[in-house]
């Protein structure tokens, strides 16, 4: 659960109550955020320059050693070690203003980049937890031969957002200028650039929001989160045919973040942070003069990429380790428990999601986003309930209904070996220079390969896989590869778990991560303490925006019963008003 006030708490349940939303929509060039090298004058030890363009501006105020800053009313965080991962701070400067605002010397970031960008402008979010802002800075722009194609200087500034709203096209540098901030004795703090505009669409802009989060240990996939939100597009600024407008730079993979709000006195809001989502659809109206975005959290894009596990020993911390950071993921966190479970890993190519599903099977835990982004995986623990559900705030009585009855694990657990030397590759191609080739085996194998590639060509072996390698390959022609090695042999033994005093149905589990029969009793065991929680819920309610998928709570029923459930998805629609869905499994 969200930690929140006593005052949103008191708010959130009470008999007339008002709520709002708003989401923030980064309408910039995505290929840039990635493509791009970044030098600042100074730096702090708190900070952290990389994640000036990592799509990322949800962070707290940190508490720095700034005269009137360290704030002691519970709105500052203590700072996260150099050392911790997963926390986001964005760039602290190491030198400060003076007693003036202005910064000697003036402190500059730069950005530089490989390739051409196009981009709507340029977003600057500078320290937005505490309101402060540059108050004067200069934003040069420049394309490849150097040329400054773009001067702006911002004089005055009063906003910790700055939005430079102009079509750039074809740069390969921009450098901001910091000269002067809004208050003396003040570090440079800036969250976020971003190559593009940022959209915050608020009541008078955003017709509806649609919210869907999932938590599921025993899914076939790890759920995606998703959202859609639907916008006032009267402007015309979505509509393909406008040539000023937004359309030709949506791209797939563009920021979304979400958040509602509750009224807890009068103009006094307290948001709570719904999540980050990558944009995937968006479908402009004409009639309706409305314009429809759909985006998913980062899940859905781990389906795009297949990940192998080199031979060797693993334990279930290291292979997820492994996992989320050659998917490019720089922030999660695994629980230590998964330090203690040996696996031999991968024995071919899965997907990064799926690899993370049986990941968290083997290891018991569950594995999802948390609404700052951090991919968790963690084993659930059994605690008290943290909210209860009544049925004053529902709008009719809950629905009860019984999963399947389940009795029976047949849990297989997979041992590979050494058998037989045997061709898994021969294909032949043509290289003129130096280039990285990856090859899939026929078979996969047991240790490493033995590589011949024809008389005109030089190899070098990058990296070896059970299923493959990747080679880089010298050649000026036609270049022949044969591949042989020692076939990896996997033999399978099943072992059935059965509760006696129950008459149900069997499922069948067969996880490659799963290698000896202790293992594969343990995971039984949970398996079947997982399908004991039979009774399905689902509350039609006025919805708890600071509840999170794997809290437990207590449902009322018409008996004013109190029914103890964790939640396993949640459906937030705010239109105007928040209303939505909750479901919880519970025992029986």
């Amino acid at each position: 659960m969200i930690q929140t006030s006593q005052a949103y708490r008191e708010s959130v349940y009470a008999p007339i109550r008002q709520t709002t939303a708003r989401v923030t929509f980064d309408i910039s060039d995505v290929t840039a955020a990635s493509d791009n090298a970044v030098t600042v004058t100074s730096e702090a030890e708190i900070s952290r320059k990389d994640q000036l363009t990592d799509q990322m501006w949800l962070r707290p105020a940190y508490a720095t050693f700034e005269p009137d800053y360290w704030r002691l009313d519970g709105s500052i965080a203590i700072p996260p070690k150099a050392s911790e991962p997963g926390y986001e701070t964005g760039w602290y400067s190491g030198g400060m203003s003076g007693e003036a605002g202005l910064f000697t010397p003036n402190q500059v970031m730069d950005f530089s980049f490989s390739e051409d960008h196009s981009s709507m402008g340029i977003t600057i979010s500078f320290d937005l937890p505490t309101n402060e802002w540059a108050e004067e800075f200069d934003i040069d722009v420049y394309d490849r031969t150097g040329v400054v194609i773009r001067h702006v200087e911002a004089r005055g500034n009063e906003q910790a957002r700055y939005v430079v709203e102009d079509q750039f096209a074809n740069y390969r540098r921009i450098r901001i200028t910091l000269r002067k901030w809004c208050k003396p004795n003040r570090r440079a703090k800036v969250i976020e650039v971003s190559f593009g505009v940022i959209r915050v669409y608020k009541d008078d802009k955003l017709v509806k929001a649609n919210m869907v989060e999932e938590l599921n240990a025993l899914a076939d996939v790890v759920p995606a989160n998703e959202i859609k939100f639907t916008v006032d597009n009267s402007s015309k600024e979505f509509n393909i045919l406008n040539p000023k407008g937004f359309y030709a730079f949506l791209q797939e993979q563009q920021v979304v973040a979400a958040e509602i709000g509750v009224y807890t006195a009068d103009n006094v809001v307290e948001w709570i942070n719904m999540g980050i989502y990558y944009l995937t659809d968006w479908q402009s109206d004409e009639g309706a003069l409305t314009t429809t975005f759909t985006a998913r959290n980062v899940f859905n894009l781990l389906d795009k990429g297949d990940y192998m596990s080199s031979g060797v020993t693993w334990t279930l911390y290291g292979l997820a380790e492994n996992v989320l950071q050659r998917a490019g993921i720089e922030k999660y966190s695994i629980d230590n428990r998964l330090r203690n479970i040996p696996t031999s890993g991968f024995p071919g190519k899965v997907s990064y999601r799926k690899a993370l599903q049986l990941i968290g099977i083997a290891a018991k835990a569950v594995v999802y986003q948390d609404r700052t982004g951090v991919i968790n995986i963690k084993v659930l623990e059994q605690v008290s309930p943290i909210d209860n559900v009544t049925s004053d705030n529902m709008y009719k009585d809950p629905q009860i209904k019984l999963d399947k009855l389940v009795s029976s694990v047949d849990i297989t657990t997979s041992v590979y070996s050494a058998g037989n030397e045997q061709e898994v590759l021969s294909t032949s191609m043509t290289i003129i220079g130096t280039y990285d080739i990856f090859v899939d085996y026929t078979s996969s194998i047991f240790g490493d390969p033995d590589i011949v590639v024809s008389e005109n060509a030089q190899f070098v072996l990058l990296e070896s896989y059970p299923a493959g390698a990747k080679l880089r390959l010298t050649a000026n022609g036609t270049v022949t590869i044969r591949i042989t090695g020692t076939l990896l042999v996997t033999a399978k033994t099943t072992y059935n778990l059965r509760d006696e005093l129950l008459d149900g149905g069997t499922i069948k589990v067969d996880n490659p991560l799963i290698n000896n029969p202790e293992q594969a009793h343990s995971v039984g065991l949970w398996l079947l303490n997982e399908y004991k929680m039979r009774a399905l819920y689902t509350v039609n309610w006025r919805q708890n925006p600071a509840l999170e998928c794997g809290d437990i709570i207590q449902i009322e029923d018409s008996f004013k019963g109190q029914k103890q459930s964790r939640i396993s998805k949640q459906e937030f629609e705010y239109v105007g008003y928040l209303q939505g869905k909750t479901e919880a499994k519970g025992g029986h």
